[in-house]
């Protein structure tokens, strides 16, 4: 799992507004590069980078890395939401 992700997912777990924000800064980033290979325009990957993390920050807290040596080339959870 990538770190980013490793620590919004340990900031979720704390549970208050701070750690909320935090983490959503931290994903930010990643969401939108990939949003951004997908959609190709800028507004369309901001579109979709606001609704992949709106819908996942609930299920953040309880994920947890299947694999713990993950293949980097295989689609996250993250990355599967914004193809959706």
């Amino acid at each position: 799992m990538r770190s980013e992700i490793e620590q919004a997912v340990q900031l979720l777990r704390r549970g208050d507004d701070a750690a909320l924000e935090d983490a959503l800064t931290l994903l930010q980033n990643t969401v939108f590069s990939f949003s951004m290979r997908v959609c190709g325009h800028r507004e369309d990957a901001e579109d979709t980078m606001q609704e992949v993390l709106v819908k996942s920050a609930p299920y953040l807290p309880k994920f947890e890395s299947p694999n713990p040596n993950p293949n980097p080339n295989h689609p996250s959870a993250l990355q599967s939401l914004s193809r959706s």
